[in-house]
């Protein structure tokens, strides 16, 4: 069986360790009951581990005082144990082999942590514990990492207009490990959680978390299961296992709905035939969604009424997708923290960006970091005056005396005022030598501008309805299309910094609670302006209503004396 990821040249050749898990991997996997066998990939198959019972016990004493303090933590562990012992995934020990003394016995510590946002409850298996010297984790091999690329994934997730994303329910949990080992596996419990019986020892029948070798355990079986019935299914659901999953989270683009709703039943299906079960489906398409059984769906889309509701705002591998309008999104919130090292790098820590959409942004507070180690500043001691003007200007300021940059978008919109914006390309640039003032470094970016423009080929554009197209610079700026030209035309007037609102200028209404690609786009038929002449407000007329908006909230597309 061949892994992907590892056949492509950036990825390292395999290790002695890697290669004797694989093929440890290939000699014990079997199926069986509809789920994957995989024995525990241990370095040496005759270990004789020292009995550890009385760390598991003292652990376990340590968990029940907790217990006698918190109620609430109680009752949710004792549901979570509960729930895996129902499901098949732990069992009580045999009498007929509870004294097993052949070194094949470890007792594994245990203890819950609650998800920072969900408030849920995770039990996990402390198997890096030591006894003696020895751990289970350090007796196990870990296995190649054929887990796909985050970035890879989430890149590809980009690529068609249809989506759909799901996972799968409790992975590892659907691995079993071969009988022998799963004394290696065993763990202390009340009997229901009933603190007044005596503890029992239990044993996990499953690959569990926490074991180092359980990931690429689960992601063998995962890619087994593909092999083993690629005669059955088209090469597009195959590769989606292969490609599209993020251990247990498949992120798939394809181009059409009917190609999203074969891909759902087809996935479904053949995960269905190595036991794994994909839930918490979710797709930008309603039609798609519609096709999905509600308890199958995510729990933001269960119980939305698709004619009407708005779409939510998801976690795709945990970067912010705002489903409705099926784009990426950032909420940027920079808490106060001490104006020390250890201070800035939590801030510059905080920004998850996977695909460097920020990157132009943090790169400046990057260089204020290396900055204050090239000073040999410590981490909690109070920094330069200098510099702590720097890093209060990045975080309140607009525009750097390092550089610039411009982004280019596409921005299309009809006589229908319905509008639509991609994102083309972006560059950036250092300072020029000579000093230069902010605001006129906040100019700058139409030189860059006019550069992207020229690298961007005439086949770039090609709007099927008039009468207008807008490439945009920054958030709005110098060059329109006409419908039916081939080259792009460079608009004579610059958007001014701060323009006077006419009646006829069309304009799009600033909406923080909605994407930028879903803002409305309107025509200004009174503009309200103060004792000083200068415009403060403006009543804009849109396809379904007519609003009055201050001018901060506008953003100007085109001048009504424009041609």
């Amino acid at each position: 069986m061949d892994f992907p990821e590892n056949s492509h040249d950036e990825q390292p050749g395999l290790s002695r360790e890697d290669s004797k898990f694989l093929e440890l991997a290939r000699e014990t996997v079997s199926l069986s009951d509809g789920h994957y066998s995989i024995a525990l990939p241990l370095k040496e198959r005759e270990i004789r581990m020292p009995d550890n019972r009385a760390i598991a016990e003292q652990r376990a004493l340590g968990l029940r005082r907790r217990f006698a303090r918190d109620t609430d933590f109680h009752r949710d562990y004792t549901a979570f144990m509960n729930n895996l012992i129902a499901r098949g995934y732990a069992q009580r020990v045999p009498t007929t082999v509870l004294e097993r003394d052949d070194g094949k016995v470890w007792y594994i510590p245990h203890h819950g942590v609650y998800h920072p946002t969900k408030g849920k409850i995770r039990v996990v298996f402390d198997c890096a514990a030591s006894f003696q010297g020895v751990s289970l984790n350090a007796q196990l091999l870990s296995g190649p990492d054929i887990t796909n690329a985050l970035i890879g994934v989430l890149t590809r997730f980009r690529k068609e207009s249809v989506v759909i994303m799901s996972d799968i329910e409790a992975m590892f949990h659907q691995v079993r490990v071969s009988e022998e080992d799963t004394d290696l596996l065993r763990f202390l419990w009340w009997p229901s959680g009933d603190l007044s019986q005596s503890m029992e020892a239990y044993r996990m029948v499953i690959h569990l978390f926490g074991a180092t070798s359980s990931p690429s355990c689960a992601n063998y079986a995962l890619w087994k299961c593909a092999e083993d019935n690629k005669a059955h299914f088209s090469q597009q659901v195959i590769d989606t296992i292969l490609h599209s999953f993020y251990v247990d989270d498949c992120l798939a683009s394809v181009a059409s709905e009917g190609e999203a709703i074969s891909l759902y039943t087809d996935l479904g299906s053949i995960c269905a035939k190595g036991g794994f079960r994909l839930t918490k489906w979710i797709s930008n398409s309603r039609s798609v969604l519609a096709v999905i059984p509600e308890e199958e769906r995510a729990k933001e889309v269960k119980y939305l009424d698709l004619d009407c509701d708005n779409l939510p705002v998801e976690r795709a591998l945990g970067v912010r997708w705002c489903v409705q309008s099926d784009l990426f999104k950032f909420c940027i919130s920079i808490p106060d923290r001490p104006l020390t090292r250890r201070g800035i790098l939590s801030t510059v820590s905080s920004f998850y960006d996977p695909l460097g959409f920020l990157a132009p942004v943090v790169f400046s507070a990057k260089g204020i970091l290396q900055d204050l180690c090239q000073r040999g500043i410590g981490w909690d001691n109070a920094i330069p005056p200098a510099v702590a003007e720097e890093w209060k200007g990045w975080v309140e300021d607009d525009a750097s005396e390092k550089g610039y940059g411009a982004v280019t978008y596409l921005l299309l919109h009809n006589s229908q005022l319905q509008t639509h914006t991609s994102f083309i390309m972006g560059k950036s640039r250092v300072a020029p030598l000579k000093p230069v003032t902010i605001p006129r470094m906040e100019r700058l970016h139409g030189a860059v501008g006019q550069q992207q423009m020229a690298d961007l080929p005439e086949s770039r554009v090609t709007p099927d309805k008039p009468p207008f197209s807008f490439v945009a610079v920054d958030y709005f700026g110098p060059f329109e299309v006409e419908y039916g030209r081939s080259l792009l035309q460079q608009r004579e007037k610059w958007s001014r910094i701060k323009h006077n609102f006419m009646p006829g200028d069309i304009v799009l209404i600033v909406d923080d609670s909605a994407p930028r690609g879903s803002w409305i786009i309107g025509r200004v038929t009174v503009a309200v302006p103060d004792r000083k002449g200068l415009v403060r407000q403006a009543w804009i007329k849109t396809p379904t209503n007519h609003v009055c908006r201050p001018v901060t909230k506008l953003c100007l597309l085109q001048e009504a004396s424009d041609p």
